[in-house]
């Protein structure tokens, strides 16, 4: 998966015209007037004008798509406890999960066990144009159907889930930043940075213009005050081909390989402005012995270091809305180690939900739905 995967096809064209002909358009920004915690410019500027040195390197893991059954033991491998923050806390993950074949049990075990699980949409319909055109209500359909679905058949709390990633990485304009902030999302996380930018982007509010460049149209243009952006920031391989998801960079052959190709990219960060550093992965990547342990020994050497914090995107957020010097960062609540987690799912109580012709779904709920839960229908009533 590339930044430069999407062909655009005339039907986005004529939708992102109309959009923008119609939008009030967000206005330039002003930091004097955008101000932390509630707004933040776009640009690469270390938030609190803190010095790199006095700023903890951001480093967030996530995945997208379903969570199916063949990939629990991978995060159960790469997660299990020995990889860990400077104050002793496990690394974590942010999960965007979408419907269709998610195992409901797996995933209450990876939320108890403190990861973020966010959302990817109900169906990822096909084709990838749908997601540019689709209607408000269409997209408030899949986007808050999923979140019920997280809510009702995973047990994940409402408020816990506070970010989306559109399926393909294909944005709707202003109509799904619309849907998200009628949702109440606290972030989106969909748009790549194609364009080579150095120092990198850190995360912005869109209240105001962005100064990221537009990769896969259409890209929001109206004012969503207090609705966060957290880029894509392009790596560049090996072969100095631009990419963001790892799956789509040139391949490495080697562990080696792997490893440079996480921490040539981390380095442009680390060495900057310390804008996060994101760790696109998916489950065919860590199936994959040899990059499986070059990603595991770039963590090694991350974890080894003590101004590096692998966090979730939204422990992310709030470091930046809450600007907090290295030498402090230890008493930073949003990090610390929590104490209450959320129940797992209890030994004996997951089940197996069938559906004829074809689908099934595995839950820890009391009961099956009647029917399976889908796009219009999240509880399966």
């Amino acid at each position: 998966m590339s930044s430069s995967r999407a062909v655009t096809p005339l039907i986005i064209l004529l939708v992102l015209f109309l959009q923008a002909k119609a939008a009030d358009s967000a206005e330039p920004c002003d930091p004097d007037i955008c101000t932390l915690p509630e707004c933040f410019c776009s640009g690469t500027k270390i938030p609190g004008n803190l010095s790199p040195f006095s700023t903890p390197q951001i480093v967030m893991i996530s995945f997208d798509a379903a969570l199916v059954d063949n990939a629990f033991p991978l995060y159960e491998e790469l997660f299990n406890g020995k990889l860990k923050n400077p104050n002793g806390c496990n690394i974590s993950a942010t999960f965007f999960v979408s419907h269709e074949y998610t195992n409901y049990c797996m995933l209450q075990t990876l939320y108890h066990q403190r990861h973020e699980i966010a959302d990817n949409s109900i169906s990822r319909r096909l084709p990838q144009t749908w997601w540019a055109t689709a209607t408000e209500e269409e997209q408030e359909q899949e986007i808050g159907g999923m979140r019920e679905i997280l809510r009702k058949w995973g047990n994940v709390q409402v408020e816990d889930i506070m970010g989306y990633r559109a399926p393909y990485i294909q944005v709707g304009g202003n109509t799904e930043f619309r849907a998200l902030r009628n949702l109440g999302f606290l972030y989106e996380s969909s748009m790549p940075t194609q364009v080579f930018r150095d120092p990198p982007l850190w995360p912005y509010t869109l209240d105001y213009q962005s100064i990221q460049d537009c990769v896969i149209e259409p890209c929001p243009t109206d004012s969503f005050p207090g609705l966060w952006e957290v880029p894509l920031v392009d790596y560049i391989d090996l072969n100095g081909k631009l990419c963001n998801f790892v799956e789509s960079c040139t391949p490495p052959k080697t562990a080696m390989g792997t490893y440079e190709l996480f921490n040539t990219n981390f380095q442009r960060h680390y060495t900057t402005n310390r804008a996060p550093f994101y760790m696109l992965l998916e489950e065919q990547w860590l199936a994959n012995g040899t990059y499986y342990k070059g990603t595991v020994d770039f963590l090694k050497t991350l974890t080894s270091m003590s101004d590096v914090w692998i966090v979730t995107v939204s422990q992310a957020i709030e470091w930046i809305k809450f600007p907090t010097p290295l030498e402090n960062i230890e008493d930073f609540v949003p990090w610390k180690c929590d104490s209450q987690p959320p129940p797992d799912c209890p030994p004996g109580t997951c089940k197996t939900c069938y559906y004829p012709p074809d689908h099934v779904m595995k839950t820890c709920a009391p009961l099956c739905p009647p029917n399976y839960p889908w796009v219009g229908n999240p509880d399966g009533n």
